[in-house]
């Protein structure tokens, strides 16, 4: 099987990761009158780590391998995250040394809002991704009827009068915005921070999203 076909497989087996989770637990939580869906930490992680896991298997690397690929994967992302250096796409080749690229084939990437989605127990496969919560202020129509995943250090992008804006225009085109959170908290910032985040909670919830914070994570590498 060439490389290609193995990622062609590994988008199947989101799709299939979707499609299991489609009874996806979510942790109901009322603030100031809103209920907010929130996902779990370990189903998350147990998520996350299971689409590594199946991709490894695809390419036919064996279960410690598969453990040290998911490891590498989960933990380059959300570092990546939180540094503010995330990316869209995803070299599976600097995962594991152990998976390469066959001379004269062309290098492939993997989709991390396909990712991002199976671990937030989203069950579609139209699926975008937003690294900053300004990229929210102009959503076109062309993403009616889609799913954004939105990986959110600070809500410092958004006004209140811009965040209304975004709420009215994601409910009119039927956009669901699912917020993964990851601010860094810190002594100085831990007030600031804290409201910045329930206002991304309530983001997701006006929209029908789902919320995930992993502000206080390292990784979800102990839960393999």
């Amino acid at each position: 099987m060439t490389f290609k076909q193995h990622l062609s497989m590994f988008v199947a087996l989101v799709a299939g990761a979707i499609s299991m989770e489609a009874r996806a637990d979510f942790k109901m939580v009322v603030d100031n009158g809103q209920a907010i869906r929130i996902v779990q930490t370990e189903d998350f992680c147990r998520r996350i780590n299971g689409v590594f896991l199946q991709f490894a298997d695809s390419v036919g690397l064996n279960r410690g391998d598969g453990i040290q690929v998911a490891s590498n994967g989960v933990t380059s992302l959300l570092a990546g995250f939180q540094q503010g250096r995330a990316s869209l796409y995803l070299d599976p080749t600097e995962l594991s040394k152990k998976i390469r690229v066959a001379e004269g084939r062309e290098r492939q990437y993997l989709v991390v809002s396909r990712i991002m989605g199976a671990a937030m127990g989203i069950q579609t496969q139209s699926i975008d991704m937003a690294l900053s919560a300004s990229e929210l202020r102009f959503l076109p129509h062309a993403q009616s009827g889609s799913e954004i995943v939105l990986i959110a250090q600070n809500a410092n992008a958004l006004n209140p009068n811009q965040l209304k804006n975004v709420v009215d225009t994601a409910r009119r085109l039927n956009i669901k915005i699912h917020v993964v959170w990851v601010g860094r908290v810190t002594k100085s910032n831990a007030k600031s921070l804290q409201g910045e985040a329930r206002a991304m909670a309530s983001l997701a919830s006006s929209t029908g999203g789902a919320f995930a914070d992993l502000s206080t994570i390292n990784g979800c590498g102990a839960m393999i």
